[in-house]
C-alpha cells in the first residue's frame, strides 16, 4: 500500500508518546492496520510486537494494556496460521508467557482480561493448527465462538497445514503451548 510507511512510522511513534491517551489510540489503530495489511506488514512485524511486549511489561495505563492485547489477538486472527512466516516464533513465545501472567494477575479491568484471553485463544489456535494441520484445527475450532466459525475461517482460508520449515521454527511456541507435539514430524 503506497502510504502504509507513513502510517505506520506515525504509529508507531505515537505508542511511545508520553499521554497513555495517545498510547491506547495508537495500538487500537495499530491493530486495524495490521489487520488491514496482513502480509504487507513483515516490514514492521518485529517492531509491532515489540510494542505489544512492552504494553503488556511495562505500562502502567490498563486502556493502553488492552489495546496492546486486542492488537495482538486481532493481528494473530487475520493471519492465521501463516503468523509464523511474518511474526517471528521467539517473540511470539515470549508473548504468550507475558499473556499468561497478565492473564493470572487480579484486574478490575474484564475487558483487559477478555482481551488477554483473545489473545491466548489466537495463540491456542495457532498452536494446533500447527500440530495437527490448518485445516484440522478448524474444523474443530469453528463455531466456538458462537458466530457461525467466524474464527475457524481465517484458518481454513489458508492453504492446508502450515509448511515443515515453519513447525520447525515455531517448536518453542507449541512446547510453550504445552500441546502434544507426538504427531509431529519435522
Amino acid at each position: 500500500p503506497p502510504h502504509a510507511d507513513a502510517i505506520m512510522g506515525a504509529l508507531l511513534v505515537g505508542v511511545v508518546d508520553p499521554l497513555p491517551a495517545v498510547r491506547q489510540s495508537c495500538l487500537a489503530c495499530l491493530a486495524d492496520v495490521s489487520a488491514t495489511l496482513r502480509f504487507a506488514l513483515h516490514p514492521w512485524a518485529v517492531e509491532i510486537l515489540q510494542c505489544v511486549g512492552s504494553a503488556l511489561e511495562g505500562e502502567t495505563d490498563e486502556a493502553a494494556r488492552r489495546a496492546a492485547c486486542y492488537l495482538l489477538a486481532l493481528l494473530l486472527q487475520s493471519l492465521g496460521t501463516e503468523a509464523l512466516t511474518v511474526l517471528p516464533a521467539s517473540q511470539l513465545t515470549s508473548l504468550y508467557r507475558r499473556l499468561k501472567l497478565l492473564r493470572d494477575q487480579p484486574t478490575r479491568d474484564e475487558a483487559l482480561h477478555a482481551h488477554v484471553l483473545a489473545a491466548l485463544e489466537q495463540l491456542r489456535m495457532l498452536g494446533h493448527a500447527l500440530v495437527r494441520g490448518a485445516s484440522d484445527a478448524a474444523s474443530t475450532d469453528s463455531g466456538r465462538d458462537g458466530r457461525g466459525g467466524e474464527n475457524g475461517g481465517v484458518l481454513s482460508s489458508l492453504a492446508g497445514a502450515a509448511s515443515k520449515p515453519a513447525r520447525a521454527a515455531s517448536m518453542p511456541l507449541i512446547s510453550e503451548l504445552e500441546l502434544d507435539t507426538s504427531s509431529v514430524r519435522l
